[in-house]
């Protein structure tokens, strides 16, 4: 910017060196040119004078030398002014005389460039101060400068200096020529770009240096426009990451692909609107969330999205910067730390030999068996204690001196016998091993004891418990059997020959036990035996054939047998028969599946499609009966002549859904048994048994027929069918039936829910491996109950047993006595609706809070289960005259209403408000929400015939429930403050009718 200043005035007309002359002007820039321009220029004026005055010798020699007088200080005010300018201009300045190129001004900025002072630098030339190779390119370019006659850019230049070293100049070079045309003068700017060239590779070096750490943390950057909904930009890589090019994804593709967002930094613990909300106002300087996508293939991935929000001048939110990183494999490596922390936790406290560790001499962690083998009760007992408190005196000096050789680096030290101290002062005799880890950043000495105080009374009664355990094994069902570290049988007992079908033992000694195992579990069983073999022991379940071709499932359990030397010598496994157990649970989790659907139709098939299972509505639905589907494929309900909007590979694409293991939603358009059309609406799903295999498919039908027939004629005849069934006086009566038993059923249902959730999670079959201990002690079950460590926790065991099962017991008859009630209020109603048929007006003085607390007994189970808090705000009313089940009816199906209304929330505390008021001789019932609420223009037509938002909705309750409020001289209404708001119904009732 300077130099655009500075240069149109060192060539402006303002220039004295340029306006008068620029042979003699020039000159004057140094002392000998200025005195002789001086001096030549008065001279000349002197003989002008001179000539004048004896020419004219008038007045008009006195005015015109007053005018050249003028001119002249003018002339010397103007190159005054020049020379300061170009003194104080923050650029170098120079001029060179054409001939000789030799400097004749050289102004202060020159002198900081290059450490030459002006004194130094006139009258001479580039030679003089430059190496001889950029004294030659200078004049090189001041004599091409002359040859273009014009203005010569030198864009970048390197210099030497004496003060800086090496500069980096851009020089402008302009020729200026006499009167005649001959070259004169050479005008130079010389601008320092040093540290511009510095900043902008210094700015090309961050520039890569950021691009190579977004590419080494395989970011993504990207910047939001908010209010456009789109990417300023975003890195490719994205597609990669999600499968979504940048230009889809736009907030709605977000919301639909995020399963999870985890706020971390700032927004850390705020629930997505919340941090939504601080975003919009400015309050979040910064965010950072870790977000759980569903990719466009269907892969679950996890990103981190980081972002700094960005504000127009007016301080609002416009968008965003930010860089999204691909972290799955960071939550995944996560995941298994915890995991393996966990479980190394757990081996640690359930470990059954002794684990501490001493730092600085004191003891900092002591696992829970080692509490209990030195009389304890708590950690707090030992935590703090010195090792000579817990190491027996005896043993202490060569325990430490032990320690300090392993701590030098030597090997050999343990295993080491070592005598502890208990708290009682007894002695407790452990092998133990010890070796030095880092605690809390801190070195430390971890050590592991084992209890061997019994160990060689073991020893001596090993040969007497070796026979009596052959005893044992003869006579117990279960199949007990010694493997080889090659799969080889070794010896089996009398229960297993028989579940391999064997006669007698030389037909299974000698031979593989992988040939007994059905093929698909052979390599399991391998990897069992090798981890059995390297000290582990194992369990599983696998089905084996017997020799006779009998397929049994045995849940095996095997140890490593040990020589007296601690040598893994053959695997011990004891296996049971739970043939009869895994078929009942195949056939409990087959019927299971039906049950969830029990009210609709229910098919279930094998992975060929044949039909192993139907529930009764399928023969009311379809005519055909269990035993005539069973065997058979489902395509006996299909219809020959399907409708056009049939794809031709409807079928097939339905197979390859559930094969894949996707369910599959649709419409079937089938025929009844008696040839009739029939539509269904069907749910496939994929079942999987334990290996993951698909080995039946479940279909949940509900017969749509009536619904889509409905549907075709619905405009024609609405105000028709509306017309008959208010003359006919029994649709609102079949309807109301049907709506209200169904409110009723879906308590039932809720109910029958819970009681077979806890029927599955109950605790009784725990009793099975109760009675296996025991009979697996009950040669010693005193001792065993009184001295084994298992053996004592049984008594209590089964006290708390006891009084789970008491409860699971008390819980499943409460929940029955509901269902019960339920289905007594389901007579009331039909009792009630076949009156009402009949005869109408029949009416009970009711206590109102009692009428209410009926109907929310009706949905007690349903709104504990869904986590509904219920609120009671009953005023002091006078009792009503009503027909109890028709308000019954009305509160019944405005709870439901309430109840669906906080289910579909978002909120995480759902809550219902139910008041009683006193009105003007009326009753008010207020059943209050604060669930999804009902939008404005909705609130006009929510009592309509057949209106409803619900999808599988028909719009009769709300519609029933305002007409029998004003059957009975009552009305019923709604208020609303919009979608997320919730909604109150009120009920008004006339105390006397």
């Amino acid at each position: 910017m300077i130099i655009h200043l500075a240069l149109p005035l060192l060539l402006s007309s303002a220039n004295p060196w340029l306006a008068a002359g620029a042979d003699t002007t020039l000159l004057s820039l140094t002392a000998g040119p200025l005195l002789w321009w001086r001096f030549n220029r008065h001279h000349r004026l002197q003989d002008a004078l001179h000539r004048l005055e004896m020419e004219l010798r008038t007045a008009e020699l006195q005015r015109l030398n007053a005018i050249l007088q003028d001119e002249v200080g003018e002339r010397e005010r103007s190159q005054s002014f020049f020379n300061s300018v170009v003194e104080h201009l923050p650029i170098a300045v120079f001029i060179k005389e054409a001939r000789e190129l030799r400097f004749v001004l050289w102004n202060k900025a020159g002198e900081k460039l290059t450490g030459i002072p002006n004194a130094e630098m006139i009258g001479k030339n580039d030679y003089d101060f430059f190496p001889e190779q950029d004294a030659e390119r200078n004049v090189s370019k001041d004599r091409a400068a002359f040859e273009r006659k014009g203005v010569l850019e030198i864009p970048e230049e390197i210099i030497q200096t004496r003060n800086q070293g090496a500069r980096t100049v851009r020089v402008w070079k302009v020729p200026i020529f006499d009167a005649t045309g001959q070259p004169a003068f050479l005008l130079g700017i010389c601008e320092d770009i040093t540290e511009r060239k510095q900043a902008e590779a210094a700015l090309e070096r961050s520039h890569e240096l950021y691009r190579r750490a977004i590419i080494a943390a395989n970011a993504i950057p990207y910047q939001k426009d908010y209010v456009a909904d789109s990417y300023v930009f975003m890195g490719e890589g994205i597609k990669d990451l999600t499968g979504y090019a940048p230009a889809e994804l736009r907030s709605s593709v977000w919301k639909e692909i995020i399963l999870e967002t985890v706020f971390l930094g700032e927004a850390a613990g705020l629930a997505p609107a919340e941090a939504v909300r601080q975003i919009l106002a400015g309050e979040l300087k910064g965010w950072q969330t870790d977000l759980r996508i569903r990719t466009r293939s269907g892969e679950i991935r996890w990103i981190s999205d980081s972002s700094v929000p960005m504000h127009d001048v007016d301080g609002k939110y416009i968008g965003s910067i930010g860089i999204i990183q691909d972290i799955t494999k960071r939550k995944q490596a996560e995941a298994a730390l915890q995991q393996s922390e966990e479980r190394f936790r757990l081996l640690v406290e359930e470990s059954p030999d002794m684990i501490g560790i001493y730092q600085e001499g004191k003891l900092v962690f002591i696992n829970s068996i080692g509490i209990r083998l030195l009389g304890g009760r708590s950690k707090e007992e030992f935590v703090g204690m010195q090792s000579e408190q817990i190491i027996h005196p005896d043993d202490f000096a060569s325990a430490r001196e032990r320690l300090r050789r392993r701590l030098s680096g030597e090997t050999g030290m343990y295993p080491a016998e070592v005598r502890y101290l208990r708290l009682d002062g007894t002695a407790l005799s452990v092998e133990v091993s010890a070796a030095p880890i880092t605690f809390e950043g801190k070195l430390a000495v971890q050590f592991i004891a084992r209890d061997i105080t019994e160990r060689k009374l073991a020893q001596k009664q090993l040969s007497e418990n070796e026979q009596r355990l052959r005893l044992i094994l003869k006579s117990v069902p279960e199949c007990v059997k010694l493997v080889a570290v090659d799969g080889t049988v070794l010896d089996m007992n009398p229960s297993g020959l028989a579940m391999v079908e064997a006669d007698h033992l030389e037909q299974v000694v000698g031979q593989s036990v992988y040939e007994i195992v059905a093929p698909q579990y052979r390599a399991m069983y391998q990897e069992l035996n090798a981890a059995v073999f390297r000290g582990e022991s194992k369990t599983g379940d696998f089905e084996i054939v017997g020799r006779k071709g009998t397929r049994r499932w045995l849940e095996t359990c095997a140890v490593p047998l040990r020589d007296g030397e601690g040598q893994i010598i053959a695997q011990l496994a004891i296996a049971r028969d739970i043939t009869q157990r895994r078929q009942a649970e195949e056939l409990l989790r087959l019927r299971g599946a039906a049950l969830h659907a029990a009210a609709n139709v229910v098919v279930i098939t094998d992975r060929k499609g044949s039909i192993v299972w139907v529930n009764p509505a399928f023969t009311k639905v379809t005519g055909y009966t269990a035993e005539e589907a069973l065997g058979q494929n489902p395509r006996i309900l299909k219809r020959r002549n399907l409708p056009a909007s049939y794809s031709p590979t409807f079928y097939r694409d339905l197979w390859k859904t559930i094969c894949s293991g996707a369910v599959w939603h649709g419409e079937f358009h089938n025929s009844h048994k008696d040839g009739s059309l029939l539509i269904e609406e069907a749910t496939i799903t994929p079942v999987r048994n334990e290996e993951g295999k698909i080995t039946h498919f479940v279909a949940v039908k509900h017969d749509i027929t009536l619904r889509k027939r409905a549907e075709e004629k619905l405009a024609q005849v609405q105000k028709e069918l509306l017309e008959v069934s208010r003359q006919a006086g029994m649709a609102e009566v079949a309807t109301g039936v049907l709506h209200n038993v169904g409110n009723v059923l879906n308590s039932v249902n809720v109910a029958a829910t819970c009681v077979a959730d806890k029927l599955r999670k109950s605790k009784a079959a725990n009793l099975a491996k109760l009675a296996a201990l025991l009979r697996e002690h009950e040669h010693d079950l005193g001792a065993f109950l009184t001295s084994d460590p298992k053996g004592r926790q049984v008594p209590g065991y089964l006290a708390q047993l006891s009084e789970h099962l008491a409860g699971e017991q008390t819980a499943a008859i409460k929940e029955l006595a509901e269902v019960q009630k339920h289905i007594d209020h389901i007579k009331d109603i039909v009792v009630m609706q076949q009156n009402l048929a009949k005869v109408s007006g029949v009416t009970e003085t009711l206590a109102v809070a009692d009428l209410i607390e009926d109907a929310l007994r009706m949905q007690d189970s349903s709104l504990n289960h869904h986590g509904i808090a219920v609120i009671k705000e009953f005023g002091d009313v006078p009792p009503i005259t009503v027909e109890k089940h028709k308000a019954l009816q009305i509160l019944v199906n405005l709870v439901q209403n309430a109840k669906q209304a906080c289910q579909t929330s978002d909120r995480d505390e759902k809550q219902m408000t139910l008041r009683i008021m006193n009105g003007a001789d009326r009753v008010l019932i207020s059943v209050c929400d604060n669930g999804v609420g009902i939008p404005a223009e909705n609130l006009p037509r929510i009592f309509n015939h057949g209106f409803t938002t619900k999808k599988d909705g028909h719009g009769f309750g709300l519609h029933n429930a305002a007409n029998a409020a004003r059957e009975m001289g009552g009305n019923l209404n709604v208020q609303s403050d919009g979608p997320g708001q919730g909604a109150t119904f009120t009920l008004e009732l006339p105390v006397q009718p």
